[in-house]
C-alpha cells in the first residue's frame, strides 16, 4: 500500500466487511465483477446466488477472488475563501473524498454440503435480520435446495481510511 499513512489493521477491515451491505467481488482471472451480499464467520465469506449463471461458471474454472468493500463515505466539511486564500495547498482537501474501505483476496469453493450451506444462508440472512430466526429457518428451508452458496477462505485483507 503506498499510502501508509491509510493503511488499517485487520481488525478494522473485519469490521468494515461486517457493517456493509455489499461488497463487489472480481473473479481474478476472467476480470468478471459482481456486486454481492457477504456475511462472515470467522476468516471464511459467504455469498448465494442462482445455481447456474457465468458467475457459477467463471468460478468453476478459477477460484481467485479479490473483494472490494467500501464502507463510510463522504464529502469532507466545506473550507472557506478565506482558508483558501491563505493557504491554497487546502484546497486539496476539499477535493478529497472521505472513505473507508477492505480488500480481500481468497479462494472462492462451491459449498456441497447441505449443513454448511443451510449455515451460510443462515448467517447471510441474520445479517440484515438479526432478530428474525424462526422466518430465516422457514426460507433456508425452503429456499436451500435451489440456491447455491459459496465460502472465501481469506488469505489476504488489508483495511484503509482517510477518516480520523
Amino acid at each position: 500500500m503506498r499510502r501508509k499513512d491509510r493503511e488499517k489493521d485487520k481488525n478494522f477491515a473485519l469490521e468494515i466487511i461486517d457493517k456493509v451491505s455489499f461488497g463487489v467481488m472480481t473473479i481474478v482471472e476472467s476480470a468478471y465483477s459482481i456486486p454481492l451480499s457477504f456475511a462472515r464467520d470467522g476468516d471464511f465469506l459467504y455469498f448465494h446466488g442462482a445455481k447456474i449463471g457465468l458467475k457459477n461458471s467463471l468460478l468453476e474454472k478459477e477460484g481467485h477472488v479479490r473483494i472490494v468493500f467500501v464502507g463510510d463515505n463522504y464529502l469532507p466539511d466545506p473550507i472557506s475563501h478565506e482558508e483558501i486564500m491563505e493557504n491554497p495547498k487546502k484546497l486539496a482537501k476539499l477535493f478529497t473524498l472521505k472513505y473507508e474501505s477492505a480488500i480481500v483476496e481468497g479462494t472462492c469453493s462451491l459449498i456441497e454440503d447441505k449443513k454448511e450451506r443451510d449455515l451460510a444462508l443462515t448467517l447471510i440472512c441474520k445479517k440484515f435480520y438479526p432478530d428474525l430466526d424462526d422466518y430465516i429457518k422457514m426460507a433456508v428451508d425452503m429456499n436451500g435446495d435451489i440456491t447455491a452458496c459459496y465460502k472465501i477462505k481469506i488469505e489476504e485483507i488489508s483495511g484503509k481510511s482517510n477518516i480520523s
